[in-house]
């Protein structure tokens, strides 16, 4: 969800400013998350009994909430009816595997022992000119490709496993997905080779280089590791610049 940040610098779309809803869930500290929100928000707002807590950000506030013992719901929408949307589904239990949505179709697919996961169809901002962009490169897929994205640890607890499902409309459409994406990663693997030496570009070179693209009938399935090392190495780089800019 910082795709706006990085691929549209402005936050506009072709129709306007770009806003996002997300629900993340996890092992929460609830003291330590409360108290970031208390110190970084500007406004908050009892809402059934949630508190909702503003936070500007790039002149657009982002509003977050803590739902349950470990769901937290953020939106960047103008106005406030798209959390207060978001509470409510969660409070009366029709959120998340109930009905004809999204996540009660693919929730299945999560893989067992997966820490972190996600799933959703390609859109705006990153569907311009009827194309998928990412990192600068046009993705072989159709615009509203359904994924299902998820990282487990590896058996040595040394390593993550990243998997990627996208659901085609076909067995021969898969097909072609999976050999153009193939081709792909294999052509960005030259484009990387020259980025500097730093945690976060040496992390997606490592992924590049273990990628590897299959089929399996009317899915087209990506696989990488990555070391959990290079999470440390880039939040240590991060605290190191945090540490410079902050005031003395």
């Amino acid at each position: 969800m910082l795709v706006t940040a990085k691929y549209l610098p402005s936050g506009l779309g072709p129709n306007g400013p770009v806003a996002y809803s997300m629900v993340l869930r996890g092992k929460i500290t609830g003291e330590k998350l409360n108290h970031w929100l208390e110190a970084n928000s500007n406004q908050r707002e009892n809402y059934e009994g949630k508190i909702i807590y503003d936070i500007p950000s790039q002149g657009r506030t982002v509003r977050v909430c803590q739902i349950g013992y470990d769901m937290v719901a953020i939106s960047n929408f103008p106005t406030p009816e798209m959390i207060h949307s978001m509470i409510d589904r969660h409070r009366t239990a029709a959120w998340p595997l109930t009905g004809s949505t999204l996540l009660s179709r693919h929730y299945h697919d999560i893989p067992l022992l997966a820490v972190a996961w996600g799933m959703g169809q390609i859109g705006l901002p990153l569907t311009q000119s009827g194309a998928i962009h990412i990192f600068g490169f046009d993705l072989p897929l159709p615009v509203d490709s359904t994924f299902v994205a998820s990282i487990a640890p590896g058996l040595s607890l040394k390593t993550l496993h990243l998997r990627i499902e996208e659901f085609s409309k076909s067995e021969d459409a898969a097909a072609s997905e999976a050999a153009a994406l193939a081709t792909l990663i294999t052509a960005a693997r030259q484009f990387t080779a020259p980025l500097g030496e730093n945690p976060a570009n040496e992390g997606l070179k490592d992924l590049l280089q273990n990628a590897a693209v299959t089929q399996d009938h009317a899915k087209v399935i990506i696989k990488a590791d990555l070391p959990t090392s290079v999470f440390s190495s880039i939040a240590a780089q991060e605290k190191n610049e945090l540490d410079k800019t902050a005031p003395q």
